[in-house]
C-alpha cells in the first residue's frame, strides 16, 4: 500500500565477505565524525546521520500533500452535489467546510516547509561554524522530521475525506497521495510516538530511554562523546 512507484526492493546477501574499508558502522554515521571526513572536507559530511537524513523520507510526503491539495482544487472546481444531504446542483467551492479545509491544508504545508528549511539551513551553518551538530539541534531536527510527516498525513486525511466516494477510485490523485503519505509516516524514524517521547525526555533532562537511549549508547560506545552527552551511573544522560 502506497509508494507503488518507488521500485523499492529487498535484497538478501548470504555468506559474503565485506572488507573493513567497505563497512560503515551506524555509530560512526550517527556520530558526525565518520572515517570519511578525513578526506571529504565538505561540512556536509560532518552532519550526523539522523540529524537530517530522515528528511529524505519525510520530504516526499510533503510533496504528496501539496499534490493532493492541487488535485483537490482541480477536482472540485466545477463539481456540484448530486442530491442526498445537501440537495442537488450546489457548487462545492461555495461550501464553507471545503474552504476551511483548503485553508488548513495550505497552512500545514507551509508550516512544515518552514520547519524543514530552517532545520536544514541551521544544521549546515552549525557544522560550518562549530564542526559538529549539537544534541539540542539533533533532537529539534528529529521533532521536525516527524512533524513534517504528521502534517502531510493530516492534509491528505482532510482532503480525502472531503472528496467522498469519488476519492476511492484508484485513478484519483488524492487517494494516491493519501496512500503515499500514510506509507511514509509508517517509517520508524518518523513515528511521532517514538520521536515525541525522545523529544520530551530531552526537554525534561530525563535519562534517555527506548529509541533515544539506543542512539545515545551507540555514540558513547564509539568513543565519540563530544555531543553534549556523558556516561554517568552506568548509563547515558544529558549534560
Amino acid at each position: 500500500m502506497g509508494l507503488a512507484a518507488t521500485g523499492t526492493k529487498t535484497v538478501f546477501v548470504d555468506d559474503a565477505f565485506v572488507p573493513r574499508h567497505r563497512v560503515l558502522r551506524f555509530a560512526e554515521a550517527a556520530s558526525g565524525a565518520p572515517p570519511g571526513v578525513a578526506v571529504n572536507t565538505n561540512p556536509l559530511y560532518r552532519i550526523a546521520f539522523l540529524a537530517l537524513v530522515p528528511y529524505s523520507l519525510a520530504t516526499p510526503s510533503l510533496g504528496a500533500a501539496q499534490g493532493a491539495l492541487d488535485e483537490f482544487i482541480r477536482q472540485i472546481g466545477n463539481r456540484q452535489t448530486r442530491g442526498a444531504v445537501r440537495g442537488a446542483s450546489q457548487k462545492m467551492v461555495e461550501f464553507p467546510q471545503i474552504q476551511m479545509r483548503l485553508a488548513e491544508a495550505a497552512t500545514l504545508i507551509d508550516a512544515a516547509r518552514l520547519v524543514q528549511k530552517r532545520d536544514c539551513r541551521e544544521t549546515l551553518a552549525e557544522v560550518i561554524n562549530k564542526s559538529s551538530v549539537s544534541i539540542d539541534s539533533r533532537i529539534r531536527n528529529r521533532r521536525g522530521h516527524s512533524m513534517v510527516a504528521r502534517s502531510a498525513v493530516q492534509v491528505v486525511d482532510s482532503l480525502f475525506y472531503a472528496l467522498g466516494g469519488q476519492g476511492m477510485y484508484l485513478d484519483n490523485g488524492v487517494q494516491r497521495a493519501w496512500r503515499d503519505a500514510h506509507a511514509v509516516a509508517q517509517h520508524v524514524s518518523l513515528n511521532c510516538d517514538a520521536v515525541g517521547s525522545m523529544v520530551g525526555q530531552h526537554m525534561l533532562r530525563a535519562a534517555p530511554q527506548g529509541h533515544f537511549d539506543r542512539q545515545v549508547r551507540a555514540i558513547v560506545r564509539s568513543g565519540m562523546t563530544g555531543y553534549g552527552r556523558r556516561v554517568s551511573n552506568g548509563g547515558a544522560c544529558v549534560t
